[in-house]
C-alpha cells in the first residue's frame, strides 16, 4: 500500500490606506490537495497450495481538490467630536471549489514487483471518475455606530449567491440588526454596588446552503444496466434515479436574542442572561418517500423548526488573604419543536413530527412483561407471537380512534421520547493558595432519552451478554413483570419483535452529571532557582472522566450512540490520570 498526499496553501494580501480613516483590502487564498493511493494485494498460498487467497489485484485512486477564496472590501473608521464613533465596511467575496477523482482496478499480475495497471490482466477491470464544481459569491456590508460609549448599534447585510441553487433561486438577502444600552453609564444611574448594567437585543437572518452539489438538476446515473434483446443480455443504461426539486433555495434562520449583563460588588459577581428564539424555515431536508415512486428524492425546502430558550452564566470570584477563587456555573434550557414539515405531519424514519422536538423517538408503550399464558390471553393481541417473559405492548388506538384489542404499527405507536437534551448545565471552579492551584470542571445534560438497540441486546447475532442482563432477567422461577430484561433467547443480526421494536421498555433516561476534569498543581518557590537557569517549576496531577452520575445502563455512556453493530461507541469514556512537570527556562 502506497499513499501520497501533496498539499499546497498559498495566500496573498494587499492593503491600501487611501486616507487615514479609509483603507482598501484584498486577500486571495489558493489551496491544492492532491492524493494518490496504490493498494496492491498478492496471491497467498500455504499447505502445499491447498489454501489460496487471491487473485493478485491492484487498485489505484487519485483525487484533486482545489479551493480558491477571494475577499475585497473597503473599511472606514472615524470618531467625531469625541462622542460619535462610526465604522463602515463593505465588500465582495468569492469562494470556488473544484474536485476531481479517478479510480481503477485490475486483477492477475504475473509479477509481484510491478505495481502498474498495465501489468495486470483486463478481466474484471473497472474504472470510475467524478468531478464537481461549486461557487459562492457574496456582497456584504456592516455599520457600527457608538455614541458616548453608552448606546451601541450594528447593522449587517449579506447578499449570497450559491451555485447549488438554480438561477431563479440562487441569491438570498440576509439582514441583521443589534443594539445595546449600557445603563450604568447614565448620569441618573447611581447604584454603588452595580458597576456594569447592560441590556442588548438582536434580530437577524442567516442562510444555509450545505447540501449536495446539484440538487436542482436532473442528473442521470450512467451505471444502470438493463436486460435487452431476445436472450435478455445486460446492456449499459442511463436512468434518472433521484427526483430533483428545481425551486430549491436557501434555508433561512431568523434569530431574536434579548440579553442582560450585570457586574456586581466590584466585579466579584458577573451575571449574563439570554433569551433566544430561533426559527429555521425552508429547511433543506431529504424526505422519506414510498418505494412506489421508484426513485429517491433530492433535498427540498421542507418545513420549519423553532428553538427557543434561556442561557444563564454566573461568575463569582474573590480573594480571602492568600486564597483566590473563581466559581462559574452555567445552565441552559432549550425547547425545540417542528412547526411544519413540507405538507405532511410526520416522517417516522427521520424522527420528525409536527408539534414535537427534532429527533423524537416513535414506538410502542410497554406494560411490563407477560407473566404467564393467562396474562397473554387476557391482554390485547400483540403484533408478534407472544410467550411468557416477552414485552407486553399497550393497545392505545385502532381504526375507529379507540382501542380495538389488537396491537398494530399503524395505530398503537406514538412519540415516546426525544434524543435531544432539553437542559445542559455545568460548573468550573478555579482556586489558588500560595503555590497551590486547583481546577475542577463538571458538565451534564438532562431531558432526553436513549434507546437500547443492536449489539447492546443480549445474545445479539449469537454474541455476548452483560452481567446486568443475566441478573435482572425474567425467568420461570422469577416471573417478574417489571424485570429489567425479558426472557433470554438467541437473536439474529435483525432481531424479531419485540426485541427489534422501538418501545418504552428499551428506553432509558440519558441525563447525567460528569466529573470532566480535576487538576491539582503546586509551583515551587521562585527563590529556589535564583542561581540556576530555571524560572519556574510546576508539578501537577490531573484526572479526566473520573465518574458519571446517571440512571443509564450500567457502564455505558449516555452521550454516545446506543445502536448499530460492533463498531458502535457506547462504553464509558476512558478514565485518565496524568502527572507531570511544567518547566520554564
Amino acid at each position: 500500500q502506497d499513499n501520497k498526499n501533496t498539499y499546497s496553501m498559498d495566500n496573498f494580501s494587499f492593503e491600501w490606506k487611501i486616507i487615514p480613516e479609509l483603507k482598501f483590502t484584498t486577500r486571495v487564498g489558493y489551496d491544492i490537495n492532491y492524493q494518490k493511493g496504490d493498494n496492491y494485494s498478492s496471491i497467498l498460498s500455504w499447505d502445499n497450495q491447498t489454501v489460496v487467497q487471491g487473485p493478485s489485484k491492484l487498485q489505484v485512486s487519485t483525487s484533486d481538490n482545489k479551493n480558491l477564496t477571494f475577499d475585497s472590501y473597503f473599511d472606514y473608521e472615524k470618531t467625531f467630536h469625541s462622542h460619535h464613533y462610526l465604522h463602515l465596511l463593505g465588500g465582495f467575496s468569492h469562494i470556488k471549489n473544484d474536485y476531481e477523482s479517478l479510480a481503477a482496478y485490475r486483477e492477475n499480475s504475473p509479477s509481484t514487483q510491478l505495481y502498474v495497471l498495465n501489468a495486470f490482466g483486463s478481466t474484471n477491470q473497472t474504472n470510475s471518475g467524478t468531478a464537481s464544481e461549486t461557487k459562492l459569491n457574496s456582497f456584504f456590508g456592516r455599520v457600527n455606530y457608538r455614541f458616548d460609549d453608552k448606546y451601541l448599534l450594528e447593522g449587517n447585510l449579506r447578499d449570497d449567491g450559491s451555485s447549488r441553487f438554480s438561477k431563479a433561486t440562487r441569491f438570498g438577502l440576509f439582514p441583521s440588526l443589534s443594539a445595546a444600552w449600557i445603563i450604568s453609564k447614565e448620569d441618573f444611574f447611581n447604584v454603588s454596588w452595580i458597576e456594569n448594567l447592560k441590556v442588548r437585543s438582536s434580530y437577524g437572518t442567516l442562510g444555509n446552503q450545505q447540501i449536495g452539489n446539484y440538487p436542482y438538476q436532473k442528473t442521470l446515473n450512467l451505471n444502470q444496466p438493463y436486460p435487452f434483446g431476445q436472450v435478455e443480455q445486460l446492456s449499459p443504461g442511463i436512468a434518472l434515479t433521484t427526483l430533483p426539486f428545481e425551486n430549491i433555495t436557501w434555508e433561512t434562520v431568523t434569530a431574536f436574542d434579548q440579553g442582560l449583563d450585570v457586574d456586581l460588588l466590584k466585579g466579584k459577581i458577573s451575571l449574563s442572561i439570554d433569551y433566544y428564539d430561533r426559527r429555521t424555515s425552508n429547511i433543506l431536508q431529504s424526505m422519506t418517500v414510498s418505494s412506489v415512486l421508484g426513485m429517491n428524492v433530492s433535498a427540498q425546502n421542507a418545513g420549519k423548526v423553532q428553538n427557543k430558550g434561556w442561557d444563564f452564566q454566573l461568575s463569582y470570584k474573590g480573594t480571602i488573604k492568600n486564597f483566590t477563587f473563581n466559581i462559574q456555573p452555567n445552565f441552559s434550557i432549550n425547547n425545540n419543536e417542528v412547526i411544519s414539515l413540507g405538507g405532511v405531519t410526520k416522517d417516522i424514519s427521520r424522527g420528525l413530527f409536527v408539534g414535537k422536538p427534532i429527533g423524537s423517538i416513535y414506538g410502542y408503550e410497554s406494560d411490563g412483561l407477560f407473566v404467564n399464558q393467562q396474562d397473554i390471553d387476557k391482554s390485547p393481541t400483540q403484533n408478534y407471537i407472544a410467550t411468557p417473559g416477552m414485552i407486553k405492548y399497550k393497545d392505545i388506538s385502532g381504526p375507529a380512534g379507540v382501542p380495538d384489542g389488537m396491537v398494530s404499527a399503524d395505530y398503537d405507536r406514538t412519540v415516546i421520547g426525544n434524543t435531544n437534551p432539553k437542559y445542559s448545565y455545568g460548573i468550573s471552579i478555579q482556586s489558588s493558595y500560595k503555590g497551590f492551584d486547583f481546577f475542577l470542571q463538571m458538565q451534564g445534560l438532562a431531558g432526553y432519552q436513549r434507546q437500547l438497540t443492536g449489539i447492546q441486546l443480549a445474545l445479539f447475532n449469537n454474541g455476548n451478554i452483560q452481567q446486568w442482563q443475566v441478573d435482572n432477567r425474567w425467568t420461570d422461577q422469577n416471573p417478574n413483570p417489571n424485570a429489567k430484561y425479558p426472557k433470554l433467547i438467541p437473536l439474529s443480526s435483525s432481531p424479531e419483535p419485540p426485541f427489534g421494536d422501538v418501545s418504552t421498555y428499551w428506553l432509558r433516561d440519558a441525563g447525567f452529571l460528569r466529573m470532566k476534569t480535576i487538576q491539582l498543581g503546586y509551583t515551587l518557590p521562585s527563590g529556589l532557582f535564583n542561581h540556576i537557569f530555571l524560572k519556574q517549576v510546576r508539578i501537577y496531577i490531573s484526572g479526566q472522566n473520573l465518574f458519571t452520575l446517571d440512571k443509564y445502563y450500567p457502564g455505558w455512556d449516555p452521550e454516545m450512540t446506543t445502536g448499530g453493530y460492533a463498531n458502535s461507541s457506547y462504553y464509558s469514556p476512558t478514565r485518565l490520570w496524568t502527572a507531570g512537570v511544567n518547566v520554564n527556562f
